[in-house]
């Protein structure tokens, strides 16, 4: 047995007597090593750090300090790999201590906004260890702040990165996060608002933002200040854009679910003075005349009227008394001869945006139909080894059988950590099978079955209270980690209906219990 496979046997056994030592001593002797690391040496100590089970969180944080260093002075490609170990070892500990890597985010910053020698994933996986340290620290309000007050100064310059197509993912991530606070939301909304309106190489600046916008609108991310409201009325005028054909769907039914019915009539009866003037500036320019007014009104009707007349009339009526300062209430907009070249005026399209078939059932994790999506906490036996949900399954199976070490890391992780495992596993995709990407959504159905065969729960729900309706997942890819453009923007919903079919033809197959003898 070779070095590696005798030092990988002894820290994967917890408890092993001597063990917690001999881990503890391990580590210790690492960093220093790391400046002058060979590729086979990095391959050696990641796989080290996803098998050990004796490390405790006092030696994550003495390792975190000692590589700080390196971040600082260290080759691109130590650089590279320090991270890399970093946030390997910080995604098995946080959950028992969300806190002990806090020290190191400023320098975590830093690689992940210095653009001058890239390598491999090095500022990926340093924004997407961000956002682990932003999950796993937002329970405690102090630490949270800390973090928060750290990396939140760079909003800007993350939005930077979003040029970027290789960064864009988890950059998005860590804006989704950030917006939770007001002033950066505003800032983020601000910036899109600006690209929207402008004519300065608009279409480069939204395909930029076309995946940010479809995370937000799907988070709920959007408040009640102007300029939320501002990008949620002016969303509907760029879904026609080609940078938004990926994002069409999910951006359409997130906005029905998340922003639709009571929620639009709340929002048009108390419209916000600022959100005028901002809907004014961005219109007309600094002044408007009557007419303008009315035409823009007029030609806003096909979209309006599908949420209900006293919603349209309330807000023409706001937008006029505040644009023109007339008081009459506009009962019905004036005739206005459309150009269909700019006009939005398709009413087929506004129904699109307004509504959602009533045949379609949307998933998600507050109702009774949480129980179908692939992370709610329900166990799942496969091939002799119990994952705490089919999520983990899924996961694993990226792995196996070439590299069971890793399925059995994923195997370990806490039910909790469900929603996140996709982004964990992009630390480890150098490693996943090669034809993953060709057998994904094969797999996807097989986790799925096995989660419903073996709990009564969720398939009672599935089978007996789903009816024929379609399913939808508004978090489509996002979860999945499948890439947009893809076959399909709702694998896991098509999967579930695959599923749905199956198991009521195996059960109308069984013989009653009539027919037994």
């Amino acid at each position: 047995m070779d070095t590696k496979n005798l030092i990988r046997n002894h820290i994967s056994k917890p408890g092993m007597t001597g063990s917690v030592a001999f881990s503890n001593a391990l580590w210790t002797a690492i960093p220093p090593l790391i400046p002058a690391i060979t590729v086979d040496g990095r391959e050696t100590i990641l796989d080290l750090a996803v098998n050990d089970l004796n490390m405790s969180s006092d030696t994550v944080a003495a390792v975190a300090k000692a590589l700080v260093p390196v971040f600082r002075d260290g080759s691109s490609f130590a650089r590279s790999t320090a991270v890399e170990l970093l946030s390997s070892l910080y995604l098995k500990h946080r959950v028992e201590a969300p806190g002990l890597v806090v020290f190191a985010v400023p320098e975590i910053v830093a690689l992940a906004l210095d653009d001058k020698d890239d390598v491999g994933t090095l500022r990926s996986t340093a924004i997407s260890l961000l956002v682990a340290i932003l999950t796993a620290t937002i329970k405690n309000i102090y630490i949270s702040e800390s973090v928060f007050k750290q990396i939140a100064p760079q909003t800007v310059k993350f939005m930077a990165l979003l040029r970027n197509e290789s960064l864009r993912t988890p950059v998005v991530r860590l804006l989704s996060i950030l917006s939770t606070d007001t002033r950066v939301r505003k800032t983020i909304s601000l910036r899109i608002i600006n690209s929207v309106i402008s004519m300065v190489k608009a279409n480069e600046a939204m395909e930029n933002y076309a995946e940010l916008l479809a995370r937000l609108v799907a988070e709920e991310r959007f408040g009640r200040e102007p300029t939320d409201f501002l990008v949620l009325t002016l969303l509907p005028s760029v879904l026609e854009r080609q940078q938004f054909v990926a994002f069409r769907t999910i951006i359409l039914t997130a906005l029905w679910c998340r922003y639709g019915g009571e929620r639009i009539a709340l929002a048009v009866h108390h419209v916000p003075k600022d959100l005028v003037e901002w809907l004014k500036f961005a219109l007309f320019g600094r002044h408007a005349t009557a007419y303008e007014v009315k035409t823009w009104c007029a030609r806003c009707q096909s979209w309006l009227s599908a949420a209900g007349v006293d919603i349209y009339q309330n807000l023409m009526v706001s937008a006029e008394g505040s644009f023109v300062r007339e008081t009459t209430p506009l009962a019905t907009p004036p005739a206005v001869e459309e150009d269909r070249n700019d006009t939005p005026n398709d009413s087929r399209r506004s129904e699109s945006v307004i509504t959602t078939p009533k045949d379609r059932l949307v998933l998600d994790q507050w109702t009774f139909n949480g129980q179908l999506l692939l992370e709610s906490p329900h166990p799942v036996l496969y091939q002799g080894e119990s994952y705490p949900t089919a999520a983990h399954l899924f996961q694993a199976m990226k792995y196996l059988p070439y590299r069971p070490h890793l399925a059995q890391y994923f195997r370990t992780l806490p039910a909790v950590e469900g929603p996140e495992l996709p982004y964990t596993s992009t630390q480890y995709n150098a490693w996943k099978r090669g034809d993953w990407d060709a057998i994904a959504v094969e797999k996807l159905e097989e986790a799925l079955l096995c989660k419903f065969q073996q709990n009564d729960g969720p398939k009672t729900v599935l089978l007996d209270e789903t009816g024929d309706t379609e399913l939808v997942d508004i978090g489509g890819s996002f979860f999945m980690g499948l890439e947009y453009g893809a076959a399909s923007t709702n694998p896991l919903g098509e999967a579930l209906m695959r599923v749905r079919s199956r198991l009521r033809k195996e059960r109308e197959a069984e013989p009653s219990s009539d027919e037994t003898p």
